[in-house]
């Protein structure tokens, strides 16, 4: 799994992921994910370079979602690919977590 991010505006990182979040990727990419969530901040977590969330996966999504919650920050997830999308839905972490198709829904226009 890589994860590269940056910061497009102030308050606002955007970590772009890519590869395969299973349980050989998990806590490494959690390491670098969780720790990105700022106090009032907001995180963009770009799904659209992931092939596939395992299982595994799952649990890193939700810690990076518990962290902003527990500072107020948010984090919003990037998710065009269809596969990708049918897990949050059969998992119902649509209606927990804010996804979007496209990073520009929730960025602002320059």
């Amino acid at each position: 799994m890589s994860v590269f991010h940056f910061e497009p505006e102030p308050n606002t990182i955007v970590a772009r992921l890519g590869g395969r979040l299973d349980a050989y990727t998990a806590e490494a990419t959690k390491s670098t994910l969780v720790p990105l969530v700022r106090p009032a901040g907001r995180l963009i977590v770009d799904l659209d370079g992931v092939e596939h969330i395992a299982t595994s996966g799952i649990p890193v999504l939700m810690a990076v979602y518990r962290k902003a919650q527990e500072v107020s920050g948010e984090v919003v997830f990037v998710c065009a690919r269809p596969h990708l999308r049918k897990l949050f839905s059969l998992t119902r972490l649509d209606n927990v977590f804010h996804v979007v198709e496209h990073a520009d829904a929730v960025l602002s226009p320059v």
